[in-house]
Parts: C-alpha cells; sequence; structure tokens
C-alpha cells in the first residue's frame, strides 16, 4: 500500500477508535451520581464522614457505625453508607444494598428466616428467603417499594424514555409478575442515556 492509503486507514482506524471510547464513556457516565467515590458514612444531618481501610465487620458494631475511637454514630442517624464498594441505605428500618446508580436507583434488602416447627428433607429447620425491591427516581424523590405486580407504576417512571418502554413493553406483555432482572435492564438503560 502507497503511504496515502495507510495515512487514510489509520485515520479512520483513529476516528472508529474515539467513537468507540467516547460510547463507552457515554454509556456508563452518570449525570445523577455525585456521591463521595472512597468510603462514607451519611447521616441525618446531612453531613458525609468520609473513611477508608474498614472493612464492613468493623465498621459496624451492634447500634453504632464506628469509624474511629473518636468517631461513633448511632445506628439511627445514619442513611447511608458506603463501604468496600457496595452502597447501602436504611430503608423502613432495613439495610438495603444499592444494586442500580443513577437516575434511577434501585435498592435490594435481601433477608431469610426459619419458621419454627418447619423442617426440610434433611429433618433440620427450614429457611425461607426473601427479596424486597425500591426504586428512587431522583436524588430527592421518595423510595417506593416495587410489589411484583406493579406493571403500571415501573412502567410510568420510565415513559419520559422510549428505548426504556420498550423494554417493559417486550417483557410485560404477557407476564403477570414483573421479573426483576428484565426491570433492572431497563431502568440501566434509561440511566445511561
Amino acid at each position: 500500500m502507497n503511504l496515502k492509503i495507510k495515512l487514510i486507514v489509520l485515520a479512520a482506524s483513529i476516528s472508529l477508535f474515539s467513537c468507540a471510547v467516547s460510547y463507552t464513556a457515554l454509556k456508563f457516565s452518570n449525570p445523577e451520581d455525585n456521591s463521595p467515590t472512597e468510603d462514607f458514612i451519611l447521616t441525618k444531618d446531612g453531613q458525609v464522614h468520609k473513611f477508608s481501610g474498614i472493612k464492613e465487620s468493623s465498621l459496624i458494631k451492634k447500634n453504632y457505625f464506628v469509624i474511629s475511637e473518636s468517631e461513633k454514630y448511632p445506628s439511627a442517624n445514619v442513611i447511608s453508607y458506603k463501604v468496600g464498594g457496595n452502597e447501602y441505605r436504611r430503608i423502613e428500618g432495613f439495610t438495603a444494598k444499592k444494586i442500580v446508580n443513577g437516575r434511577i436507583n434501585v435498592y435490594l434488602n435481601s433477608s431469610s428466616y426459619t419458621v419454627v416447627g418447619e423442617t426440610n428433607a434433611g429433618g433440620g429447620p427450614r429457611s425461607h428467603s426473601s427479596n424486597r425491591y425500591y426504586v428512587q427516581k431522583g436524588k430527592n424523590e421518595p423510595i417506593m417499594l416495587i410489589p411484583q405486580y406493579a406493571k403500571k407504576e415501573i412502567y410510568n417512571m420510565l415513559s419520559d424514555f422510549q428505548p426504556s418502554k420498550d423494554i417493559m413493553d417486550k417483557y410485560l406483555k404477557s407476564a403477570n409478575q414483573i421479573s426483576m432482572s428484565k426491570v433492572v435492564d431497563a431502568i440501566n438503560v434509561y440511566n445511561i442515556r
């Protein structure tokens, strides 16, 4: 190949690469996410207390969050916290993990319990589990529980962005219950716009 063709191919390759990089940056950018990148505790008074190098098991002690001997915060005063890359929020008296972060946040509260008198096939206590999903559209909006039958509420939440509506249309036309993985797909598309 002559030099002119090589330069044209190189320029086209650089152009395509920069488009791919721009798309990737756009795809994962999050205009609503301005939370601290390091570990933190957010208290009811709006104060963000940053820290590092503490494991979750060392952070939470009985009814307190302990950053250091001089920094202890009652659990009742903590709204949310981030430790080890995972963010959590207190919702309805329980701790829920943030599983989607963006214009619409999704939180998951998983719990398990045993019922006295119930046994499993091996004769041991039978355990049950429960997942509760919550959504929050916008940073200052209320957090809502997503019931398994809330098709209309989820659809309305995504109504101002057609690609997310299309995903919901595709997966919810015949379903009686919401598949949370499909809802999360639609919310992720909504968040990357």
